[in-house]
């Protein structure tokens, strides 16, 4: 009797094991995905996950978010995402159709993914 449920638990624990190699699988292949992309979505969730991705007209350290040359987003130390509106209605002022473009882009994200973020109102970031 002993011996089954010992059997039964190291089985549980081999499959639990097994979902979760599967996943980091999975993960590192996502990663991997949106590290070659060159598209503004996944430019934007590199910057979400931490990742270098450089662009000519959107890019990121990891750690900041660049429209061009003007740093439209950061991640503070708590590691939630800050994001300055460069858009006609926004806070941050119009600085140009594209760059409006790359700041709704990356609240849409933010927002509908639920992700913790600061819309800020300061003038540098």
């Amino acid at each position: 009797m002993f011996t089954m449920l010992c059997f039964d638990i190291l089985e549980k624990i081999g499959d639990e094991v097994a979902l979760i190699r599967e996943a980091k699988a999975k993960r590192a292949k996502y990663l991997t995905s949106i590290r070659r992309s060159k598209s503004n979505d996944n430019k934007i969730r590199c910057w979400l996950e931490g990742i270098r991705n450089n662009g000519n007209r959107l890019s990121t350290d990891g750690n900041k978010l660049y429209s061009y040359n003007l740093q439209i987003g950061s991640t503070n130390d708590e590691g939630v995402k800050i994001l300055r509106m460069y858009t006609a209605k926004g806070i941050g002022g119009f600085y140009s159709h594209t760059t409006s473009c790359h700041c709704n882009k990356a609240f849409d994200i933010l927002f509908l993914n639920k992700i913790p973020h600061i819309i800020d109102d300061r003038i540098d970031i």
